[in-house]
């Protein structure tokens, strides 16, 4: 009985190790040096490597470092167009310290924003990572450590593999049947167990604050431009007093171009109809501030009204619920 139950916690241990080593996190960064050393009135370099370990390419990966008063970093601002999958890329940036600073350990505050899609489904995720800075009273540059991704060697999972067959016909040689349903039991469990320590629930919750519409199924992309029905232009031609249009917008957002193509088609069919549009990642707070962005989640597209501040979201039945919000629906 004894050796039954060591049987059974083995097994659940190495399942959950195999589990383990199946997943990958999106993207995975690292600094190279880990830990920056200057002295003042000097400088170091730092490179910032983004992994990415998934079979989708990570877009437009931005990088913005804040730094405390006394160092400047240069560029403040790096990006990277694209990451292949199961490729790498790396930003260069330069620290420089003022020649009066204290001889203490700084940090530098990375805060990192990229796009991730699968097919149409698009996904924004923030992300932030520091890196310290240590001042010393003697010039010392930065120690240079190559970033090195530790991998098992090739016998371990075979070897995982064999143990589990030998434990398997162990317990079946003695009798002993285990559950097809605590099997799979396991294996979720694992799964989940390895996520957390991957810290994979945070980049979760990094990707609902994003929704866009045409994601996760709510909505399909659209790529034929809008056209108006002639009781949609007979509408619009009834509206007798100015009314201006906001747009709220994501560069990564598929079916934002829809939306604006409609608010632009009505606003040539009736002068009094003016429009504007407002770049979500860069206006925040102006998204926020009409319930763009709420809970820290953004939708787009967004058309508001700007006199009295009501606003539909996403393009499906767009040309109905436009007129609506102009007071001209049927």
């Amino acid at each position: 009985m004894r050796m039954t139950r060591f049987g059974i916690a083995f097994l659940i241990v190495a399942l959950l190790g195999v589990v383990a080593l199946g997943q990958e996190p999106i993207l995975s960064f690292s600094a190279d040096p880990p830990v920056v050393r200057i002295a003042p009135g000097g400088e170091a370099t730092v490179r910032v490597v983004a992994a990415n370990n998934s079979v989708h390419p990570g877009d437009d990966l931005t990088i913005e470092v804040s730094a405390p008063d006394g160092l400047v970093v240069t560029p403040e601002k790096g990006s990277i167009k694209e990451i292949a999958p199961f490729g790498t890329g790396e930003i260069e940036f330069t620290v420089s310290a003022t020649s009066g600073l204290a001889p203490l350990t700084y940090t530098l505050t990375l805060s990192i924003l990229y796009t991730y899609c699968i097919e149409v489904s698009c996904f924004q995720i923030a992300d932030e990572i520091t890196i310290p800075v240590t001042v010393t009273t003697t010039a010392a540059g930065p120690v240079h450590q190559e970033v090195v991704r530790r991998s098992l060697p090739a016998w371990v999972i075979p070897g995982i593999g064999l143990l589990l067959l030998g434990v398997g016909i162990g317990l079946w040689a003695s009798g002993f049947r285990l559950p097809l349903y605590f099997v799979l039991l396991v294996f979720v469990v694992g799964g989940f167990v390895y996520g957390i320590r991957l810290g994979q629930h945070e980049q979760a919750q990094g990707i609902g604050a994003v929704l866009c519409t045409s994601c996760v199924g709510i909505e399909a992309v659209q790529h034929a431009p809008p056209r108006l029905s002639p009781a949609a232009r007979a509408a619009l031609g009834r509206i007798d007093h100015e009314v201006e249009l906001v747009v709220f917008y994501a560069p990564w957002c598929h079916t934002c171009p829809f939306a604006e193509e409609m608010v632009k088609a009505a606003a040539q069919v009736n002068p009094r109809i003016s429009y504007k549009f407002v770049n979500v990642d860069t206006d925040r707070e102006i998204a926020a501030a009409h319930g763009v962005i709420r809970n820290q989640r953004t939708i787009v597209p967004a058309i508001l009204r700007a006199d009295t501040g009501a606003v539909i979201f996403g393009i499906r039945n767009l040309e109905p619920r436009l007129l609506e919000l102009l007071g001209v629906g049927g």
